[in-house]
């Protein structure tokens, strides 16, 4: 068997085995086997989070309630209360979610 043969042979097994569903992400997205995921995508939003709010504060006029409000979360992720991480692992959780339905219809 070649080199094209055997490569091709083994691209194929490769896609076999995923299609099988041998490296789907556990199902739960909360706290289990994706906690530490979550925590880090989390983070990731919040600090896509950040970047909008402060981009929107510069262009836009927004009422000093807003205003007061957003900046006292200008902080980084690990800094934030609990309660308001939660926003940011709620969009995390939407994120492992589309995945896992990704790649479990791949």
């Amino acid at each position: 068997m070649g080199f094209i043969e055997e490569r091709s042979k083994k691209v194929n097994a490769l896609a076999e085995e995923k299609r099988r569903g041998m490296f789907l992400p556990p199902r739960d997205t909360g706290t289990g086997g994706n906690g530490d995921i979550l925590e880090r995508l989390a983070a990731i939003e919040h600090e896509k989070w950040r970047v909008w709010a402060g981009n929107l504060m510069e262009r836009e006029t927004l009422s000093e309630e807003t205003r007061a409000r957003w900046t006292r979360f200008m902080v980084p992720y690990g800094e934030l209360p609990d309660e308001i991480k939660q926003y940011s692992r709620d969009n995390a959780k939407r994120t492992l979610e589309f995945f896992g339905n990704f790649f479990n219809n791949f």
